[in-house]
C-alpha cells in the first residue's frame, strides 16, 4: 500500500479559517487491479480493491442529499432559515453518534473532516446567500446592488441599535478629495461603517473607507467589505481614490487601537509614521479630524491573547465579559450610544506633491492626533 502525501494548497482568502490540515489518501483503484511488490521478494501480489462500502463513496452520496436539501431549501422564501437550522441540527446529531474504533485508517477520520469543516457548508450555502448580488463591480470589487440590499440593516444599526449622534459633519467637504482620519476602536469594522454611514446618508455618497491588512484579511471579512466598497489600506489604493474626488476614511492608530483594552479605551495610540500626511500634501487635499466614542464601551476587552488566534487568521483573541463564555453571541457589541464628531478641515501649508522629511510629518501627525485627542476628551464627558 502506497502512502502519498498531499502538497499543502496555499489558504485562498476566507477559505478554511482554521488552518490547513496535512491529509495522508490512500490510492485505491477502484474496481480495478493493484499489484503490490515488496522490496526484495521476487514473489508478486496481486490484490483487488473494492469501493463498496467506502466511506469516500458514503460521503459523496451523503454530498448530493445534501446538494438536493440546500437547493429546495433555496427555493422557499419563508422557511428557509428554520429549514436550515433544524438541517443543521439533524446533521450535529448524526455526527455525534459516530464513533470511530481504535484501528481504523486514517483516510476515515480524512472524509469525516470534509464532512465539519465550515468551509464545506459555505461553499454549498454561497449560491443561495449571493443569490441577486450585481453582475458590475467597481475597480475595487465593489457590489452597489448588494450594498443597497445591506443599506436598511446598517441604517438600523446607526439609527436604532447605537443611536448613533452626529456633530460637525458640516465640516465634511461635499466635493472633491480629502483625507478622514479617526481614531479606531474594537469593534472590528463597525465604527469605520458608521462614519461612512454618517458621511454618505449626510454629505456625500463617494466616501470609500479604507481598511488595514489585518483586517482585511480575516477569514470572510475581507471578501464582504470588498463587496460593499472598502478598500484596503495602501498609498496606491488611496491616491488612486483621491484623484476620482473621493473621500477617503483612515485609521492611523492601526491594529493597535482595535486590541486597545477597557482601562485605556480613552487614550490614542501611536499614529504610526503619518502615512495619511504624506497622502494629503501628495494630492493637495484637506484632512479633516474625526472622533468617535462610544465603542469603547460596547464591546470592552478585559484581556486579550494572541495564543490559538494564527490557526483561526486573526491577529488576538479577546475576552470580554461576554466573550468567550457565550461563545459567537459574546462577539456582538452591546447597544449602547455612540458620538462622532468631525472638525474642521486642515490644509497643510505645503505644496502639493512636496517630499517632506520625517521630522515635519511627525510634527504634522501629533498636532493632528491632539486635536482627536482633545474632542474625545470633550465627547466622554
Amino acid at each position: 500500500m502506497k502512502e502519498v502525501k498531499k502538497k499543502k494548497r496555499k489558504m485562498l482568502l476566507g477559505d478554511n479559517p482554521f488552518g490547513e490540515i496535512e491529509s495522508i489518501d490512500f490510492e485505491y483503484p477502484k474496481n480495478k487491479t493493484r499489484i503490490n511488490v515488496k522490496k526484495g521478494y521476487k514473489k508478486v501480489e496481486k490484490k483487488t480493491a473494492i469501493s463498496t462500502g467506502s466511506p469516500e463513496v458514503a460521503i459523496d452520496e451523503a454530498e448530493k442529499k445534501i446538494d438536493e436539501v440546500l437547493e429546495s431549501v433555496a427555493t422557499q422564501k419563508t422557511q428557509s432559515r428554520d429549514s436550515l437550522v433544524e438541517f443543521a441540527e439533524r446533521i450535529q446529531s448524526k455526527m455525534a453518534a459516530i464513533q470511530l474504533e481504535a484501528g481504523e485508517e486514517k483516510r476515515i477520520f480524512q472524509a469525516l473532516l470534509k464532512a465539519v469543516r465550515p468551509s464545506f457548508y459555505l461553499r454549498k450555502l454561497a449560491p443561495f446567500f449571493l443569490t441577486g448580488r450585481g453582475v458590475e463591480v467597481d475597480e475595487f470589487g465593489r457590489d452597489e446592488k448588494l450594498e443597497r440590499n445591506l443599506l436598511p440593516v446598517l441604517k438600523w444599526l446607526f439609527d436604532h441599535y447605537f443611536r448613533v449622534e452626529v456633530q460637525g459633519v458640516e465640516n465634511i467637504p461635499p466635493s472633491g478629495g480629502c483625507v478622514v482620519v479617526a481614531n479606531h476602536a474594537p469593534v472590528l469594522a463597525l465604527d469605520g461603517l458608521m462614519i461612512r454611514h454618517a458621511i454618505v446618508s449626510r454629505v456625500r455618497s463617494d466616501a470609500r473607507l479604507l481598511l488595514e491588512n489585518e483586517l482585511y484579511f480575516m477569514p470572510y471579512v475581507g471578501i464582504l467589505a470588498q463587496r460593499i466598497g472598502v478598500v484596503r489600506a495602501s498609498q496606491e489604493n488611496a491616491s488612486w481614490l483621491l484623484s476620482k474626488g473621493c473621500a477617503v476614511i483612515t485609521f492611523p492608530e492601526g491594529i493597535l487601537g482595535i486590541s486597545r483594552t477597557f482601562k485605556e479605551r480613552y487614550g490614542l495610540k501611536r499614529f504610526g509614521r503619518g502615512g495619511y500626511v504624506r497622502l494629503a500634501i501628495k494630492n493637495g487635499v484637506p484632512v479633516i479630524p474625526a472622533a468617535l466614542v462610544g465603542p469603547q464601551n460596547s464591546f470592552p476587552i478585559i484581556w486579550k491573547t494572541s495564543i490559538g488566534a494564527k490557526y483561526f487568521s486573526i491577529p488576538f483573541i479577546p475576552v470580554t465579559p461576554t466573550f468567550p463564555f457565550l461563545g459567537p453571541l459574546g462577539l456582538i457589541p452591546l447597544p449602547l450610544k455612540w458620538k462622532i464628531r468631525f472638525s474642521e478641515p486642515l490644509k497643510f501649508d505645503y505644496p502639493a506633491g512636496e517630499n517632506l522629511d520625517q521630522a515635519t510629518v511627525n510634527k504634522l501627525n501629533n498636532q493632528v492626533r491632539e486635536i482627536i485627542q482633545k474632542m474625545i476628551d470633550d465627547l466622554r464627558n
